[in-house]
């Protein structure tokens, strides 16, 4: 019997990856996929999730994967998703499997705002998958979150931590915890949930392309302007840098392997790191700018910079010292029997992500 898939989140960046890749399986071990999003009209709706699931696709590709795919109108912060009680009813009836991806991606967001989202959003979404248990088919819950969990945490995180009093460096790592807390207590009511916990998501390992010009690309932009001539960072703290594409089928993998409910959390991260020196350096190389004196924070004076200059900064600056590793063995053994391989963070993959910048106008390259 073929699984009906019910996606959130299928315009963001990571969730349209998935959404995509869920429709190269369909006939196979996937029949019907629903994705929700928002929009005024469902005319408007379909539009959005069209141009998010097209992304950088050829034209045939794209209209045979949007013939596939059925498009409801709603909102995961509302009650019942903002869907009518008869079409809440009709797919309470027909999901078996939901990947939740829906979230607000961003640190600055007042914690009341990204709570409505991120963790109300989830619980209404559970609650969804709780009432399709009762009708007797459903068979998992495929929650997206973040490694961000982990917080101010130092050392090594194991997939099967999560609350270890650890402390959080912005509202976007609370608001991912606290759902993931929910997760808990939904798992504790006999809802299969499976976690996936990607680390730094950038753009596509072949094109660069990215709709989501945050967390990592906003640090560099502030570089590339020559704002700073010295940082408050670490030269040797390594990152795991994920491609969107990559996680999506590494997510898609896990959670269509038949073993993959013997573990209720992934860790999605690339074993061949980066440090943060390698990465200014070659930034500074393809863009040409003035690479910044990194000095470790306990060293570091904010006084030669103003208000306006700390304020852009400051959201980034853990990140700068990160001191958390994340193991991800129970991913690794799944996604090793698939012959998946990680790419490697190397010139030419950096050089990719740096030339999608400038073509999409969101960096411009200095000329020297």
């Amino acid at each position: 019997m073929k699984e009906t898939i019910f996606i959130t989140g299928a315009t963001g960046f990571l969730g349209s990856y998935l959404l995509r890749k869920l429709l190269h399986y369909k006939n196979h071990t996937i029949g019907n996929i629903i994705a929700l999003s928002r929009g005024e009209t469902q005319k408007e709706t379909e539009r959005r999730v069209r141009q998010s699931l097209w992304g950088q696709l050829p034209l045939r590709q794209k209209r045979g994967l949007i013939s596939l795919l059925e498009v409801v109108r709603g909102d995961i912060a509302k009650e019942n998703l903002g869907l009518s009680k008869a079409a809440y009813n009709r797919i309470i009836k027909k999901v078996t499997i939901i990947y939740h991806s829906a979230a607000i991606c961003e640190f600055g967001v007042p914690l009341p705002v990204i709570r409505k989202t991120n963790v109300d959003g989830t619980r209404n979404v559970l609650e969804l998958a709780l009432a399709c248990k009762k009708q007797g088919g459903f068979k998992r819950f495929h929650h997206i979150s973040t490694v961000a969990v982990a917080g101010d945490r130092k050392g090594v995180f194991y997939e099967n931590e999560l609350d270890l009093g650890q402390k959080f460096n912005n509202t976007y790592e609370q608001s991912k915890f606290e759902a993931e807390k929910m997760g808990e207590r939904y798992r504790d009511k006999g809802l299969p949930i499976t976690t996936y916990r990607p680390s730094i998501i950038v753009g596509d390992s072949s094109t660069g392309y990215t709709n989501n010009f945050k967390m990592l690309y906003q640090p560099l932009h502030l570089f590339c302007m020559e704002l700073y001539k010295e940082i408050p960072a670490s030269g040797n703290t390594f990152f795991s840098f994920v491609p969107v594409d990559y996680t999506a089928e590494a997510i898609i993998r896990i959670s269509l392997d038949n073993c993959a409910g013997n573990h209720s959390v992934y860790h999605i991260t690339n074993p061949n790191e980066t440090n943060f020196g390698y990465f200014l350096d070659m930034a500074c190389k393809y863009f040409k700018f003035r690479k910044p004196v990194l000095t470790p924070g306990e060293k570091f004076s904010f006084e030669k910079y103003t208000p306006l200059q700390i304020e852009l900064l400051k959201p980034f600056i853990p990140y700068f010292n990160y001191k958390v590793r994340f193991d991800a063995s129970n991913a690794q053994k799944i996604l090793k029997k698939t012959n998946f391989k990680w790419p490697k963070v190397n010139a030419q993959f950096l050089r990719r992500l740096f030339k999608f910048c400038v073509k999409s106008g969101f960096i411009r390259r200095k000329r020297k």
